[in-house]
């Protein structure tokens, strides 16, 4: 029940952006989806969440007025360095879509999240 409520919602989410930006998101979740099948979507914050095998949010698409934007959640890359993390890509509906640099993005986070799941400790006998 509750997979075919989110489903409804986010097919609700997507019939009102409006006509420019609703192509662009369509397309843009698509790749994320093809790129990373275990991705689990559901709407928070007025965006499109996704996350990994039920983890913590991953990546949102959120909505701004000139198209859409990328957003990576939680932990940044360069964290650990101390170097500036890209939070993401603003996606204009008037330019094209850069699907190399979204595919990237969405292949490093999930990278990311998976290598900071840490292992079960080994069983004493």
């Amino acid at each position: 029940m509750r997979a075919a409520r989110s489903k409804a919602l986010i097919r609700a989410w997507l019939d009102f952006l409006p006509p420019p930006q609703r192509p662009v998101a369509e397309r843009v979740r698509e790749l994320v989806l093809g790129a990373v099948p275990a991705l689990e979507e559901s709407i928070r914050w007025g965006h499109l969440v996704l996350a990994l095998d039920g983890g913590r949010p991953l990546l949102a698409l959120a909505t701004h007025k000139t198209g859409l934007h990328l957003r990576r959640l939680g932990r940044s890359e360069g964290a650990d360095t101390g170097e500036p993390a890209e939070r993401g890509l603003r996606l204009r509906h008037s330019e094209p879509l850069p699907e190399a640099d979204i595919l990237a993005l969405v292949r490093t986070c999930a990278q990311d999240q998976a290598g900071t799941v840490a292992p079960p400790p080994p069983r004493q006998p």
